[in-house]
């Protein structure tokens, strides 16, 4: 990628047209005055950077909030980031959730790169600018610090160990709404961007943290990093696509689309690779089962409508062929 275009997610870019949409403005006739592509059917949307910079300015003045970027940030849930999500909610302990978004970051966003220092008293994570954002600065940071607060507040169970964030600009007369927004103290006029927290907190176990989802996670992004598109298998393609939807699991045919091929030849090539799409998709519904069943935030129910399944008594089926025993009696092992 040049510096004269960005690529986000389809989905980052949706929130921010429902915010405007939000404010009863005519989103269709807006993106027709951009001239914006169509996003439809698109996992990733490329845009020049010209383009970008005005669909930011242009969301700002039409939902006439300076800090549109917080509100953007705030719609980026910590399952909102594909498999990076699924990576940083297996992590052991704060130093690893931040090593692994500082290293996987660039699968969703080159706007901002990460880097994580520690000093005898201090775990510094800071956020560095690989090209000028110019008069979108704020917008950029405040979204991108505050998508990744949500992971951690997630992961910490609501105990942050976030000591302040710390943001290069001058303090704005409404700096305690962006303090509510972060929940911890905000350190304007700084020479620097990002997260200070205390070097005796970084290494505190996560409660949620389950090394071996976290290694299949780390392996898929891995690939995903290091890939060549030419070289890269098609199934890891399409599980890449699969876990980038948030549990809104694409149809084959939707898929097949995706990768500009017939349903017919996507099972066939990814028979020749030894899988098939329902295994893919079997895969990352087990996956994505044990751990919101370990993590205990969401009900049975809860979990089967986020896996795709409009009746409870199937996921209780799938479940059972997976793990050899039902949901609720894998809940139970799991607290012995």
């Amino acid at each position: 990628m040049t510096s004269d275009t960005i690529t986000l997610p389809h989905f980052y870019i949706e929130q921010i047209i429902q915010l405007v949409k939000n404010n009863q403005v005519d989103t269709e006739a807006w993106l027709r005055t951009l001239a914006f592509p169509s996003i439809h059917n698109e996992s990733n949307v490329t845009l020049s950077w010209a383009l970008f910079r005005q669909f930011l300015l242009d969301a700002q003045r039409y939902t006439q909030e300076p800090h549109i970027g917080l509100l953007i940030g705030e719609r980026l849930a910590v399952n909102s980031h594909g498999i990076l999500s699924f990576a940083a909610i297996n992590c052991s302990t704060t130093r690893q959730l931040f090593e692994v978004v500082a290293q996987f970051i660039p699968l969703r966003t080159d706007l901002l790169t990460i880097t994580c220092r520690e000093s005898a008293n201090s775990f510094t994570v800071q956020f560095l600018q690989p090209r000028a954002l110019g008069d979108m600065q704020a917008i950029i940071m405040e979204a991108i610090l505050l998508a990744i607060r949500n992971i951690v507040e997630f992961v910490s169970m609501g105990l942050s160990p976030i000591e302040y964030v710390a943001l290069p600009y001058a303090t704005p007369d409404d700096s305690a709404f962006i303090e509510s927004m972060f929940h911890c103290p905000v350190h304007f006029e700084q020479d620097w961007c990002g997260f200070q927290i205390p070097v005796h907190a970084i290494d505190t176990p996560l409660k949620m943290a389950n090394p071996q989802s976290f290694n299949e996670a780390l392996n898929i992004c891995n690939q995903e990093l290091e890939k060549v598109a030419h070289h890269t298998s098609l199934s890891a393609q399409v599980r890449k696509f699969i876990l980038a939807t948030n549990n809104v699991f694409p149809s084959l045919d939707y898929t097949a689309r995706h990768f500009h091929m017939t349903p017919r030849t996507l099972h066939r090539r990814l028979l020749e690779e030894g899988t098939s799409f329902k295994q893919l998709l079997e895969s990352i519904r087990h996956s994505l089962a044990t751990q919101y069943l370990l993590s205990g935030h969401m009900q049975i129910q809860e979990i089967a409508y986020a896996l795709g399944y409009s009746d409870i008594a199937n996921f209780r089926r799938a479940f059972k062929r997976w793990e050899g025993v039902s949901p609720s009696v894998f809940i139970q092992h799991s607290q012995t």
